[in-house]
């Protein structure tokens, strides 16, 4: 079988793009709960369409010239207004502001020119959303529990911070590895 050059390089991209992106409840670091989309491509939103948060994350990039910024909801658009430049991944956004993310997306800016026109440091408009899965993170681990389960644990979810570490880790689907050095950028 024979494959074009065209073919062969968006396979090759499409194998190497997993970026998690993340979103906290917490204003003030990249820890704790909020919603976390694994793998996500580029130009995606990772939103949960119900919650604000206060700290966005993007982390895994394995394509040079990955960056993300998060995104605050206008109108119905969870990633409406970037509300930060643009930075290199792997990248934490601190707002200090509790509900002021919609979103977080990112995309690969090659170069000075990137393949969309736009205002230096911005990012393209996000082409479509997708819903993440809820997690904790305990800045080692994420521990995270499916939409489809959280659906049947929800009634059993604690309320106080100090026992939703447990809860996640006695539920989680799914356990990663957070990762170890992130920047932390104040927008």
């Amino acid at each position: 079988m024979q494959f074009t050059v065209p073919f062969f390089l968006a396979t090759f991209i499409g194998c190497t793009t997993a970026v998690n992106l993340r979103l906290f409840v917490s204003s003030t670091s990249c820890s704790g709960n909020g919603v976390i989309c694994q793998g996500i491509p580029a130009e995606t939103c990772c939103t949960d369409l119900k919650n604000l948060y206060g700290a966005a994350q993007a982390d895994s990039a394995t394509v040079a010239d990955s960056v993300a910024a998060p995104w605050a909801k206008q109108g119905n658009l969870w990633c409406g207004v970037q509300l930060s430049a643009t930075k290199p991944i792997p990248v934490c956004f601190i707002t200090d502001l509790p509900s002021s993310v919609g979103g977080i997306s990112w995309e690969i800016q090659a170069g000075v020119q990137s393949r969309m026109s736009r205002r230096s440091g911005d990012l393209s408009r996000c082409t479509s959303s997708v819903v993440g899965d809820e997690f904790y993170s305990d800045g080692v681990k994420s521990y995270i529990i499916s939409q489809a389960k959280m659906a049947t644990v929800e009634s059993v979810r604690p309320t106080n911070e100090a026992d939703l570490l447990e809860f996640f880790k006695t539920h989680a689907d799914s356990v990663i590895d957070d990762a170890t050095e992130v920047a932390t950028v104040h927008p």
